[in-house]
């Protein structure tokens, strides 16, 4: 049971950082929304969900002025927060592969969210993603479910290669492509998604596991 609204999980950090608790929460609300909160393994929620920051040095609060430690500390706790979400998605029962979903260019921070969780939860897109096929039609379908504004014909789609380098299978259209090295894109234990919404500046980050049949072996034999 995990899946964007922070999963099931029980996440308990410290620091000896000089903050004081009201600017603490908010960054770790920030943190929060920006990891846990996006990241899929099976579509359910569940209610055993706190991710907790404990201090110890409260009596010495971060001034108002100090901008760039600020800026330090909701950095830092943003890297920690993000790969601990990411090794949770990595250890999903019977999952071989992690998917990351990025989406740019969306009409709001919102939009891209939505469209980025949505890539990563789409049974199709999980399954598509675990037989090594570059289907772009399931990652297009998954972002026009997800309710963010989508414009076709705006649209840019990219797998990312081993090697860093990016390939194109849609833009406004199909686009002519390799087979072969979009196969290859699929088939490292981390692969990367690509979305331009062409509509703003909104962009948003995603995780989520391919879906195997080791999944479905693990959960069908699972007794309460």
């Amino acid at each position: 049971m995990i899946h964007p609204n922070m999963a099931t999980m029980l996440c308990f950090m410290t620091t000896d950082a000089p903050v004081a608790q009201p600017f603490l929460a908010g960054a770790l609300k920030k943190a929060v929304d920006s990891s846990f909160n996006m990241i899929d393994v099976d579509s359910d929620t569940s209610p055993d969900d706190i991710a907790l920051v404990l201090g110890t040095a409260w009596q010495v609060a971060i001034q108002s002025t100090a901008v760039t430690r600020k800026q330090g500390i909701r950095g830092a706790l943003s890297r920690v927060c993000i790969t601990l979400a990411r090794k949770m998605v990595a250890d999903a029962e019977g999952a071989t592969k992690v998917i990351q979903a990025r989406v740019e260019g969306a009409a709001s921070l919102e939009d891209a969210r939505k469209a980025a969780r949505e890539i990563i939860r789409s049974v199709g897109v999980k399954t598509a993603i675990y037989g090594q096929d570059a289907n772009w039609g399931r990652v297009l379908s998954a972002v026009g479910n997800s309710g963010a504004a989508v414009v076709e014909e705006k649209v840019s789609l990219y797998f990312q290669s081993p090697d860093g380098k990016e390939i194109c299978v849609f833009r406004g259209a199909p686009v002519s492509y390799d087979l072969v090295e979009a196969k290859a894109c699929l088939a490292p234990a981390e692969v990367h998604i690509r979305v331009d919404m062409g509509l703003g500046e909104g962009a948003a980050t995603a995780w989520g596991s391919d879906l195997t049949e080791e999944f479905v072996r693990l959960n069908s034999v699972y007794t309460t």
